[in-house]
C-alpha cells in the first residue's frame, strides 16, 4: 500500500478507535486489523487527538508514531507487508495484559544502607575464612545513623576484630566525614555474636558414616535470560549499570558532590515479551548539601544515563 493511502487509513481507524472507546479513557486498547500486519494502539486522550499530523512520508517499516506518543496514540507495524484491511478488532484490556506488560527493577548503590549493612556481614565471613577455612558464619548487621549493630552465631578458630572490620568497610564505602551522614572514625560499633548452636553444628559437620545435614532452609527462584551479557533481566541489568555509574562517578571525581548513598529504578516495557521500550527511569543519589537540583540533573542524565542507558530503545 502506498504511504499515502496508509496514513489515510490509520487516520479512519483512529477515528473508529475514538468512536467505539468513548467511554473507556482510562484504558490502553489494541485493534487487531485482521488481514495484515498492522497493530493498532490507542490510548484515548481527554482533547480527542486525531491523526492529522500523520504526514505522507511515514514508512510503513518503520516507526510512524514518533508524533503521536506525546499525542497518547501508538501504531506499530508488525511488518513490512500492508494489505487492504477489514474492520478492527477490539481488545479487551484482560487481552492487552498479555501482549504488553510493565517491569520494574531496582537497584542500590554500595553505600546504601541495606547494602552497607551487606558489606560488613561479608567483610565478617570474609576474615573469618581467610583465618580458618571450617568456621560456621550467620552473621547479621543493622545500621542506623551513628550506630552499627553486628550479631549473630559463629563457630571458627579465627580471631575477629568486630570493630576494626566494622571500621575499614565503612570507610572503604566513603563515609569518611559525619557530613555524609555517617563517619567510620566516630561511629559506635557494638558486637552481639554468640557461638553456634552445637544442634545445627551436629547436623552440618560432616562425618564419614552419615549424611550432610543443612543448618537453614529457603525458597529460591530465578531463571536465566539472553536479553543481556549477565544473562539477567533488562531491568535489573540497567539498574545495576546505572548505579555502578553513580558509583564510578563518584570515585573517579567525574560527578565530586556525589556522596555513598543512592538508587536507581528502571521501567521497561515488553511486548510479546521482550523489551521494547524504557518508560520510566528514576536515580537518587546523596550529594553534597549546597549544589542544585538542576545541576545534578544535568550531570547524572549526561555522565550516568546516556552512557549506561541511552540507545538501549526509544
Amino acid at each position: 500500500m502506498e504511504q499515502e493511502n496508509l496514513c489515510a487509513h490509520v487516520r479512519s481507524i483512529s477515528q473508529y478507535l475514538h468512536q467505539q472507546l468513548n467511554g473507556l479513557k482510562k484504558y490502553p486498547i489494541l485493534g487487531d486489523v485482521r488481514g495484515s500486519h498492522l497493530m493498532v494502539g490507542l490510548e484515548y486522550v481527554k482533547n480527542n487527538s486525531t491523526m492529522e499530523d500523520f504526514s505522507p512520508e511515514a514508512k510503513p517499516g518503520s516507526r510512524i508514531v514518533e508524533k503521536c506518543f506525546a499525542k497518547g496514540l501508538i501504531i506499530r507495524p508488525l511488518a513490512d507487508t500492508i494489505n487492504v484491511l477489514s474492520p478492527p478488532l477490539i481488545w479487551k484490556k484482560e487481552q492487552v495484559d498479555e501482549f504488553i506488560s510493565i517491569l520494574e527493577s531496582k537497584s542500590v548503590t554500595e553505600g546504601h544502607p541495606d547494602k552497607m549493612a551487606d558489606n560488613i556481614s561479608d567483610a565478617v565471613l570474609d576474615e573469618a575464612l581467610k583465618q580458618d577455612k571450617h568456621s560456621r558464619v550467620a552473621c547479621e548487621t543493622l545500621l542506623t545513623t551513628g550506630l552499627v549493630v553486628i550479631a549473630g552465631e559463629i563457630r571458627t578458630n579465627a580471631v575477629l576484630d568486630f570493630q576494626n572490620i566494622a571500621r575499614d568497610t565503612i570507610r572503604d564505602l566513603g563515609y569518611d566525614d559525619h557530613m555524609k551522614g555517617f563517619d567510620y572514625k566516630t561511629c559506635a560499633v557494638v558486637v552481639t555474636v554468640g557461638k553456634q548452636s552445637p544442634d545445627i553444628a551436629q547436623g552440618v559437620d560432616e562425618a564419614s558414616n552419615k549424611d550432610l545435614g543443612a543448618g537453614d532452609q529457603g525458597m529460591m527462584f530465578g531463571y536465566a535470560t539472553d536479553e543481556t551479557p549477565d544473562l539477567m533481566p533488562m531491568p535489573i541489568y540497567l539498574a545495576h549499570k546505572l548505579t555502578q555509574g553513580l558509583t564510578q562517578a563518584r570515585k573517579s571525581g567525574q560527578i565530586p558532590y556525589l556522596r555513598p548513598d543512592g538508587k536507581s529504578q528502571v521501567t521497561l516495557r515488553y511486548e510479546d515479551n521482550k523489551p521494547v521500550h524504557i518508560d520510566c527511569i528514576v536515580i537518587s543519589t546523596q550529594h553534597a548539601e549546597e549544589i542544585t537540583q538542576s545541576a545534578i540533573r544535568h550531570d547524572v542524565i549526561e555522565k550516568i544515563v546516556k552512557k549506561h542507558a541511552a540507545g538501549k530503545f526509544n
